[in-house]
Parts: structure tokens; C-alpha cells; sequence
């Protein structure tokens, strides 16, 4: 696995290094439909990819 240097934010190298094609048409389509996209590197170096939710507390 290659390890780019982020600290410039090479985002062109982080993408072509580290997230493979269909995750990046994953990451795209769910934010076409408005949802909020993390991604992640966990300790041993996987990407992970989730969505989140927000939603506006009531309080009376």
C-alpha cells in the first residue's frame, strides 16, 4: 500500500493511492443524494467510508 504525504493536501494523490474507483463513485453518488460523506484511515491503514447523519435537536 502506498502512503502519500497528505500534510500538503495532495487530495489527487490520496485518491489515486488510497481509494479504489468504486469506492470513489460510492462516495459521489451518496453525495449527489445530499448525505454527508466521512472517510477514515484506520490504524492498520483501510479507508473507511460512512455516511452521516444530522438532525436538529427539538428543545422546549
Amino acid at each position: 500500500m502506498c502512503l502519500p504525504d497528505t500534510t500538503e493536501g495532495d487530495l489527487q494523490a490520496l485518491t489515486t493511492c488510497l481509494i479504489d474507483e468504486k469506492t470513489i463513485k460510492a462516495i459521489l453518488q451518496a453525495l449527489k443524494n445530499g448525505l454527508r460523506v466521512e472517510i477514515l484511515q484506520g490504524k492498520d491503514g483501510e479507508i473507511i467510508v460512512q455516511t452521516v447523519q444530522r438532525k436538529r435537536l427539538k428543545i422546549e
